[in-house]
């Protein structure tokens, strides 16, 4: 079985006014606030053709586990629930990655399949 940890990207701003956006990892542990920041227009692709047109955020208290059979059951492309338009480029893909994974509001199960995703660890 295919584990996924998604969180699926938003363009709703949540991110407190006391913390500075740039694009990348914004973290505060004191609030337990965490998101990664796609800025509007910037290229984030493998492909060099790909940016969000608006400003959107992955926060990691969203993240959830699930299958990949009950990913495409839920979210169903067939059926227009999304378009595949590109693949993060390994840079971007890492970042995310980095910012979820060094979270604390991030739940361990998750950190620990992000991890497993990452180097092939195992958590207990």
């Amino acid at each position: 079985m295919i584990i996924i940890v998604a969180s699926l990207p938003t363009n709703k701003d949540h991110v407190p006014d006391y913390l500075q956006k740039k694009h990348g990892c914004i973290n505060d542990d004191n609030s337990k606030f965490n998101c990664y920041y796609f800025e509007k227009n910037r290229i984030i692709s493998e492909c060099n053709t790909f940016s969000f047109p608006f400003d959107t955020y992955v926060y990691g208290e969203q993240a959830d586990i699930m299958s990949k059979s009950l990913l495409n059951n839920i979210y169903n492309p067939e059926k227009g629930d999304y378009i595949k338009l590109g693949k993060l480029s390994d840079n971007e893909f890492i970042s995310l990655k980095k910012c979820l994974l060094n979270s604390s509001s991030v739940k361990k199960i998750f950190i620990c399949n992000l991890v497993m995703l990452h180097s092939a660890l195992f958590c207990t």
